[in-house]
């Protein structure tokens, strides 16, 4: 097949593609300097579909870039970087409250198990069963994090039931 009837299809495939809906993420971060390219490239992806420099940056930090580092200061350098790159192309970006997707990994460690049973009140005792199975096998994927980092596998599970599981603490005595 000729290339340029190969690279026309893909184009044809992809021209309704909403820059969105893409998503690039670092696993180690380190000082962010991979997502910070990233970030002219989705700029220039932006424009392409006719959003304003200072759009572009906002729905970036929003949509598209995620890092995750297991180093504290890692992931404050990544923060940094992404949030000066915006500032690049939309002057206010601090003042928006805008949040870029830059975390750092936590362990599991100093968290006492004894403590799930206060939440889930609210939840028939099969469905609290459940989600204190799954938050007990999210405490020990995340056990010793730090050392692991990015080879961690955090399995799939039903983390709407995890949201209203740890959403419904009990907040007083009765």
């Amino acid at each position: 097949m000729d290339v340029q009837v190969k690279l026309d299809e893909i184009k044809e495939k992809y021209k309704s593609l909403n820059p969105e809906d893409l998503t690039f993420i670092d696993p180690c971060s380190g000082s962010g300097h991979i997502l910070v390219y990233a970030f002219d490239v989705l700029v220039q992806i932006y424009e392409s579909k006719g959003y304003t420099r200072r759009e572009a940056a906002k729905a970036i930090l929003k949509n598209n870039l995620y890092a995750l580092d297991i180093d504290e200061r890692a992931y404050q350098l990544t923060y940094f970087s992404l949030m000066m790159k915006a500032r690049e192309y939309h002057g206010r970006i601090l003042d928006l409250g805008i949040r870029p997707n830059v975390y750092c990994i936590e362990e599991s460690n100093p968290i006492s198990r004894k403590q799930l049973e206060y939440f889930g009140t609210s939840m028939d005792s099969s469905e609290q069963k459940k989600a204190i199975q799954q938050m007990n096998e999210l405490l020990d994927v995340f056990k010793d994090a730090k050392e692991y980092g990015s080879i961690l596998n955090v399995p799939q599970l039903d983390y709407e039931l995890l949201k209203r599981f740890i959403g419904d603490a009990s907040c007083g005595s009765g």
